[in-house]
């Protein structure tokens, strides 16, 4: 196993602004398979529900996959409370803690996950405002992360994409689509190699 296939950059991305927060040089993160498994696996486990977590590590391969609790069920969501955690999700207090916490360890949040249970990876306007900081008078990112949001429905792996924030479009662009036709475990849930 090893890193995931791509699919070509979207046209859109060749047009979008060119300065982002955390690309170095147009370097983005390797996701590892591993890690998309472990992050399906989970959003199988949860299906119809988003699942959410974070990955944490190493800047250029961040391989430690931290699933949250998704509380949108209990209406805490800052701008859509009246939706369900089968259209939203929100961390938990004692995950949004340990995400916070993490960006002083050495092994920070480096990227924000979260599934869609109607097969779609796109970063939602409600999910761009949840991602936008609130305070001051430029929009900047929450927390200096990338957003992946992986794209499920009720048999498959469907597609995955990962936002990177730019600070000329003051707003998150997409920087990569994941491809998931060859992978032999994207119509079921993949074995727990925990165990």
């Amino acid at each position: 196993m090893g890193e995931i296939a791509t699919l070509a950059r979207p046209s859109t991305v060749d047009e979008a602004p060119k300065s982002t927060r955390l690309g170095v040089q147009g370097r983005l993160p390797i996701i590892l398979e591993e890690s998309f498994i472990d992050i399906y696996r989970r959003a199988r486990k949860e299906y119809p529900r988003e699942c959410c977590g974070w990955l944490a590590g190493d800047e250029e391969c961040p391989d430690i996959v931290r699933p949250c609790e998704n509380m949108q069920d209990q209406g805490n969501h800052p701008i859509a409370p009246g939706r369900t955690a089968e259209t939203a999700y929100v961390f938990s207090p004692v995950d949004l803690l340990a995400l916070n916490r993490s960006f002083d360890s050495d092994q920070p949040a480096r990227i924000i996950y979260h599934s869609h249970t109607n097969g779609r990876a796109y970063l939602s306007n409600i999910d761009r405002r949840a991602a936008t900081s609130p305070w001051g008078d430029e929009p900047a990112p929450a927390y200096d992360v990338l957003q992946l949001v992986v794209g499920i429905d009720g048999q498959r792996l469907v597609e995955a994409a990962l936002f990177e924030w730019s600070d000329d479009a003051k707003d998150f662009v997409e920087v990569k689509r994941f491809c998931f036709c060859h992978a032999p475990w994207r119509t079921r849930t993949p074995p727990d190699s925990s165990k």
